[in-house]
């Protein structure tokens, strides 16, 4: 089974005290199943908006998604999952980011590179 390289760029950081943003991502064989969570330090009626680009040789493609969510002090909210096909030598790269209102509160970005 093929693995991903280390993360080239990982970065999450939270803009207010209303929680942290975090995406995790898992392979499993051709399929990279990636998910957009939020861990809340309240309880906030809030929103997300997920994108996740896969460049390639076959192409790219991107996957966008976005709602609103009541999150939870202590728990850890699953937003979205989005499964993409990969294959050795494409770039994944995923950007998550909370709003309260119009205001983003926090925010995550990964850069993968899938190896061999």
């Amino acid at each position: 089974m093929a693995a991903l390289l280390p993360v080239v760029l990982a970065l999450s950081f939270a803009l207010s005290g209303f929680g942290e943003a975090e995406i995790r991502l898992e392979r499993d064989g051709a399929t990279l199943l990636v998910q957009g969570l939020f861990h809340a330090t309240g309880d906030h009626a809030l929103s997300y908006r997920l994108e996740a680009e896969k460049r390639g040789a076959s192409g790219t493609s991107t996957s966008r998604q976005g709602g609103t969510f009541d999150a939870r002090r202590g728990e850890e909210a699953v937003l979205s999952t989005v499964r993409l096909g990969v294959q050795p030598g494409d770039t994944v790269e995923v950007h998550l980011t909370i709003y309260e209102g119009d205001h983003p509160i926090a925010e995550a970005h990964t850069l993968e590179l899938v190896a061999p």
